[in-house]
């Protein structure tokens, strides 16, 4: 059967996960593709930001 999004549009799908601020612990939100951070994340509470194209996992880590 035919798929109109494709694997393409699946692939390319940005979601929003909360992960712990990496310096201050508070949640952020960020939008994450492909396990990879879409555009720069910016903490609301001690303004630490996390270029774009960080790893999710990384961010993770650095947290925990």
């Amino acid at each position: 059967m035919f798929n109109p999004l494709g694997c393409h549009s699946a692939r390319n799908m940005i979601r929003i996960e909360e992960l712990p601020c990496p310096k201050c612990g508070q949640n952020m939100e960020l939008f994450i593709r492909e396990g990879m951070l879409a555009v720069e994340g910016r903490c609301d509470f001690c303004g630490k930001l996390i270029a774009a194209g960080t790893p999710a996992e990384e961010v993770k880590y650095a947290a925990g």
